[in-house]
């Protein structure tokens, strides 16, 4: 009493055994492409992170557009360039204080001693305004 459901049934298994074959690379490509999405994502949100941090090194960045807001700044004798870029960006002077210490680094020695005194900074000043106010100009001693 065979009537072909022997085939049928080795027929039936054959092609189940190919589905899941099929279901399962399918399911690893789809894995992979996955995978390669978020990669790819990942690099690209990695690059322009770095571009970002790099253009706020070397190009001209302000917080505000002009005419923006006048802000007192104070620099005392024993601060470094650390301490007056921490307090940069906790007054909203500078983007980043990271950039704007990479930045001084790589000037020339002699310019980035700081001067004490008090600065009127304005909030649309680049890094390199600020630099040279905190630098070059001796600033004012009223409060």
């Amino acid at each position: 009493m065979n009537n072909g459901n022997g085939n049928e049934m080795e027929g039936r298994t054959l092609f189940d055994r190919i589905s899941v074959k099929m279901l399962k690379s399918v399911g690893i490509a789809v894995v992979y492409v996955v995978s390669f999405m978020l990669l790819l994502y990942g690099v690209i949100a990695l690059c322009q992170k770095g571009y970002a941090f790099c253009y706020e090194i070397f190009g001209s960045v302000a917080v505000q557009e002009a005419p923006g807001r006048e802000i007192a700044f104070q620099v005392e004798a024993a601060d470094s360039i650390k301490s007056v870029s921490e307090k940069l960006e906790k007054k909203g002077l500078i983007v980043n204080r990271y950039s704007f210490m990479i930045r001084t680094k790589l000037m020339d020695s002699e310019k980035i001693i700081l001067r004490p005194g008090i600065y009127l900074l304005n909030t649309s000043m680049d890094y390199g305004e600020i630099i040279n106010q905190l630098t070059v100009s001796e600033g004012t001693t009223k409060r």
